[in-house]
Parts: structure tokens; sequence; C-alpha cells
């Protein structure tokens, strides 16, 4: 923990020095973390286990023709009476 908060504080001290006007944001350098960094093939594969997970739990939600067909419906008028365009 103690490394990363001396690193931002080298961070910010680098972005201060570096911008002559104090109006201006510091810019902050920023990284992918998370999710963001995985493979999207191993992204895929942990995506699909969290899903038969939950439908093998009972937790998933199970669209019936009906209930599809409401959704789209209020998706669709929703676009109709926008106008700014599809959402």
């Amino acid at each position: 923990m103690r490394c990363r908060r001396v690193k931002w504080e080298m961070l910010m001290k680098n972005s201060k020095q570096a911008s002559p006007s104090s109006d201006e944001q510091p810019k902050i350098a920023t990284r992918s973390r998370g999710f963001a960094v995985v493979a999207p093939k191993k992204l895929a594969r942990i995506s699909s286990q969290g899903g038969t997970t939950a439908h093998a739990m009972g937790l998933a939600h199970e669209f019936t023709p009906t209930t599809a067909r409401e959704a789209a419906l209020k998706r669709w008028s929703k676009v109709k009476t926008s106008s700014d365009g599809p959402l």
C-alpha cells in the first residue's frame, strides 16, 4: 500500500512541475486494470463459468417469450419518443 502512495505522490509532484498554470487539471497517467487487462478468450471463459454457475444455482434470469416481447416493446417505445435518437 505504501508503494502505491509513494508512486502517487511522485506522479502528482511531477505533474505539478510540468504544468505552468495552476488553472489546468494535472494529467494523471492511467492504465488498464481488472478485467480490461484480461485476454478476450479468457474473459469469455470466465463469463461463461459465471453464467453456468448462476443457472445451476437457480439465480440466473431467464427470459420467457412474453417477458422478452415486453422488454423489446418498452425499449422501442423509448426510442420512438426520444428526440435525441436511439438509446
